[in-house]
């Protein structure tokens, strides 16, 4: 045991079967040794590490599966063994963090609960006396128990022979449940909770519900309400079978508790009952009880009895939760509109809004007649709401008149036209006010997002489609369409929607799925006028902004980028050509460290654009149906084949992508090889001599090195052509030390001094009497030269020989960059090709490295160092492996051989020649 023990958990598990494999049956004796030895000894240790744990809970399983098929064995150790798996199971379910542990734990769990009932004649003893043992008072593993009675419940549930069986210890189980969990006195763990959801979710009737369980929680919600109100109530409602209806248990017996709780002070007591009254209603049906519930809730409400901030956004989040109620819903929203007038808390505000917003539409949806009453209480109050002095306020009404208008434009395709009419008011009234807003918006860009006028923007772009055939006055329709957010949504630094200074300062996370959603609509209109993007990059680094910011919730940026694959297929050239360019700004700006961008301010590092990718290269089999995608898919993966390197994007692979988008990338390459050589030299020229885009010069190369792989009969010989081209022999001979020399020196500053300082010098007579003084006065106005420049005023003649000097440097430094990048982005093919993927050495390796030793001889190393010998040597490495380690050695010896000064230190500590 100690040998499986120090195993890691999968070769500890995989011994185990080994060892269970060859002992197919084991005395009783020794179940009972193993019993006390692994479980009980090993499980009482403290600081258990998962791993470990998970061990334990497989061998536990090995030997209740021996317990089920030995004679005997049941009745020995039968009760001890399902006793000690418990202790190990409930080790295995506290780890709140290891899921797979969890989720493994009660796999092995269930299989041998499995095979203990699955032998009909005995599996119903041992099921009753499982559930006798441990359901009773007097039983000592207490509330642990709670972890195996859920795993027998769940096997019983699964075996129908077995259902009938467990259906007469029900009341045992409801015994467990209310003396240990329902009647704790301290937070009861969550796994405790969850184990016995398996219990309600198959085999609790409503009539067991009101005989055991609502007395119980009655009393609980009295007695210890913020133990029974944290996750215990609610999570067991909602395992319930559908079917079960609550509202009379509601209404006649919780929701007086529920309501005292309610109004406590207690922040958790509070938040536990609105949860657990949301999880009542979604299980209530009957509409008498519903109405009863509605008014209970509503009337303290209305008549300003709750004095208390908290006390109302409760109660509002409780109204909220309702459905839709004949006779209440529209007297909600009436009774709420007059409410939200006289409120002036924030969180109470927005739930009262939320109610509203929620039984309004209940209305409009099932109602066949509204009352006009109610429409106009409900326009008022979001007219006054919006055009609230109070900038918090405003934001509120906003936000949830947004949702409204989102809402309706969901709902308005199964609407009835008499309803649509009559709703005409409220958007319209909400329109016109955000028209407002918007416009004291634009007045100052900078500031719409943090002062979050910015979302009266958003939400009409989002909606203005919708908007603009549902607005029938004919004057507020005009002011839509002429509105400055559609003009300035075009010029990014004037944009609410693609100025980085201002969503990214946005004040809620509501707020950017609102600026996805405007995003969204944006694409769709530019792309349906003229089938392209005029601000394609602003606007994609404002999609890759709210997919990867660390600011931003998770459901948001999965919302954004499920968002981008949908604008995506709708239309692919614009929006993969926008996203793709963008990718390139905001990996440039995170490599050059650039401040005041989207890439900053995203407060995240590169490994998060691969989300970015995969929403742009979809599953082949997806999209195959969508020509308009498959069209472009070959121009689509050329474009990302430099960007989507490891180098650049972390975690991203070209080839994969274009095996997943059903793409062959050899094809790709041998049909367009020309194109891919031609992207891969843009990068290259972009990158090269730029100290902080090192890495994308590397993944150009590495890229070429992988097209050489996937084709190398089509592509090698375009590299080998690329770099014979590059490495220019003549050129590099032609190069000097002054030339090189030039090239370092600062632009602007004249290598060669074409004015003769001996001629302007000045002779003193030594035998002068003051010929120290004036020697001394000389050097220092000599040095005082030196640090501060030339002072004197130049000649015409002077002026006009330094700037012809200025200007023939600057031709021979042009000259010589030009010379170093091809020397660069040469060697750097070349190393690419010997140290990436495996290819034919014999199809580039004989011209590469003659191309490479002439550059060398010429002096290349003056330009670049030591990249050209680096190179080289890496070449070396793949020549013939019959001569083992010393291929690397023969290249060093040619490079000494020639004479090459740029080899490292420890490659010249051997004379060569003799010397």
């Amino acid at each position: 045991m100690g040998l499986v023990m120090d195993l890691e958990a999968p070769e500890a598990v995989k011994l185990s079967r080994a060892i269970v494999s060859s002992s197919s049956k084991w005395r009783i004796s020794e179940l009972s040794a193993l019993n006390n030895r692994l479980l009980r000894s090993e499980a009482s240790k403290t600081g258990l590490a998962p791993s470990n744990t998970m061990v334990l809970a497989e061998w536990g399983s090995i030997l209740l599966q021996h317990c089920a098929v030995e004679v005997g064995a049941w009745a020995a150790q039968g009760i001890e063994l399902v006793e000690a798996h418990t202790r190990v199971l409930d080790l295995c379910l506290s780890f709140a963090k290891r899921s797979s542990i969890k989720r493994s734990a009660l796999v092995v769990t269930w299989r041998a609960f499995h095979s203990l009932f699955k032998d009909l004649n005995n599996g119903k003893a041992r099921v009753r006396a499982i559930v006798d043992t441990f359901t009773a008072k007097s039983q000592s593993l207490g509330i642990k128990s709670a972890c195996l009675l859920g795993a027998v419940a769940r096997v019983c549930a699964r075996v129908p022979s077995l259902r009938s069986v467990l259906e007469p210890t029900k009341t045992n189980y409801f015994s467990f449940y209310v003396q240990e969990i329902v009647g704790s006195r301290t937070t009861v763990p969550q796994h405790y909770v969850d184990s016995m959801n398996n219990f309600f979710s198959h085999f609790v009737s409503l009539e067991d519900l009101h005989r055991d369980l609502v007395p119980a929680f009655e009393r609980a919600l009295l007695r210890a309400p913020e133990v029974v109100l944290n996750n215990i109530l609610a999570p067991m409602i909602h395992s319930l079978p559908p079917d079960v209806d609550l509202a009379e248990a509601l209404a006649t017996r919780l929701l007086k508790p529920l309501l005292s709780n309610v109004r406590s002070t207690n922040a958790k007591i509070r938040d536990g009952a609105v949860s657990a009254f949301t999880a009542l209603i979604a299980h209530s049906c009957k509409l008498e009880y519903i109405e009863k519930v509605a008014e209970e809730v509503l009337v303290p409400l209305s008549t300003a009895k709750l004095a208390s901030a908290d006390h109302r956004t409760a109660h509002s989040k409780m109204l909220a939760s309702l459905p839709f109620l004949p006779l209440y819903s529209a007297l909600i929203c009436k009774s709420m509109s007059v409410v939200t007038s006289k409120e002036s808390n924030e969180a109470a505000l927005s739930a009262e809004v939320s109610a509203i917003v929620h039984h309004l539409l209940s209305v409009l949806k099932h109602s066949n007649e509204i009352d006009s009453s109610v429409l106009k209480t409900a326009r008022d109050a979001f007219a006054r709401g919006i055009s609230d002095k109070k900038l918090q306020l405003r934001r509120i009404w906003v936000l949830e008149a947004g949702d409204f208008l989102w809402q309706m434009q969901e709902l308005s395709t199964g609407l009835n036209s008499k309803n649509i009419k009559r709703m005409c008011p409220i958007v319209e009234a909400i329109v016109s006010k955000l028209i407002d807003v918007s416009e004291e918006m634009t007045s100052n860009v900078q500031s719409a997002g943090q002062s979050g006028l910015a979302l009266a923007g958003y939400i009409l772009l989002a909606c203005f489609g919708f908007l603009s055939d549902f607005v029938t006055d004919g004057e507020i329709k005009s002011a839509l369409r002429k509105a400055p957010i559609r003009k300035q949504s075009v010029y990014p630094k004037a944009s609410f929607l693609l100025n980085h200074r201002v969503y990214t300062r946005l004040p809620e996370h509501q707020y950017y799925t609102w600026a996805v959603r405007a995003l969204v609509s944006f694409v769709v209109e530019q792309a349906e006028n003229d089938g392209s993007l005029v601000v394609g990059d602003a606007w994609g680094q404002a999609f890759i902004f709210l997919t990867t910011a660390a600011d931003i919730i998770p459901s948001t940026r999965k919302e954004a980028a499920a968002a981008l694959t949908q604008i995506y297929l709708q239309h692919p050239p614009p929006v993969a050509r926008s996203i793709i360019n963008a990718l390139w700004t905001w990996t440039e700006h995170l490599a050059t460290s650039q401040q005041d961008t989207a890439a900053s301010a995203s407060k995240s590092d590169s490994s998060r654009l691969g989300s970015v990718i995969q929403a742009i290269c979809l599953d082949g089999a997806s999209i195959n149906s969508r020509e308009k995608v498959v069209q472009i898919l070959p121009d689509q993966m050329i474009s990302l084949l430099v960007l989507c390197r490891p180098e650049i994007l972390p975690g991203t692979n070209w080839i994969e992508l274009c095996l997943k988008v059903g793409q062959d990338p050899g094809e790709l390459a041998r049909n367009r090889g020309n194109d891919c050589v031609a992207e891969i030299e843009t990068i290259l020229n972009a990158s090269v001599n730029r100290p902080k885009m090192e890495l994308v010069k590397l993944a150009a190369c590495k890229a070429a090195a992988e097209l050489a792989f996937v084709a190398p009969e089509i592509m090698t010989p375009l590299f080998v052509k690329q770099i014979r081209g590059l490495l220019e022999v003549e050129k590099i001979r032609s190069s000097g030390p002054t030339e090189i020399a030039i090239m370092r020196t600062v632009e602007g500053i004249a290598f060669v001094d074409v004015l003769n300082d001996k001629t302007q010098s000045i002779d003193f007579d030594k035998k002068s009497r003051d010929y120290e003084t004036l020697k001394w006065e000389s050097e220092v106005r000599r040095q005082l030269a030196q640090k501060k420049g030339q002072e004197r005023k130049l000649t015409a003649d002077e002026k006009a020989k330094v700037d012809a000097q200025l200007k023939r440097e600057a031709e021979i430094r042009k000259e010589m960059r030009n010379l170093e990048s091809q020397l660069i982005k040469g060697v750097g093919l070349i190393d690419a090709l010997a140290t990436g993927p495996p290819t034919d050495a014999l199809l580039w390796m004989g011209e590469c490295t003659k191309a490479l030793l002439e550059a060398i001889d010429a002096g290349a190393g003056l330009l670049i160092a030591g990249l050209a010998d680096s190179a080289y040597i890496n070449c070396a490495k793949i020549i013939s492996p019959r001569l083992g380690s010393l291929r690397q050695f023969i290249g060093i010896g040619t490079l000494r051989a020639l004479g090459s000064s740029n080899l490292p230190n420890d490659m010249e500590q051997e004379p060569v020649g003799g010397k």
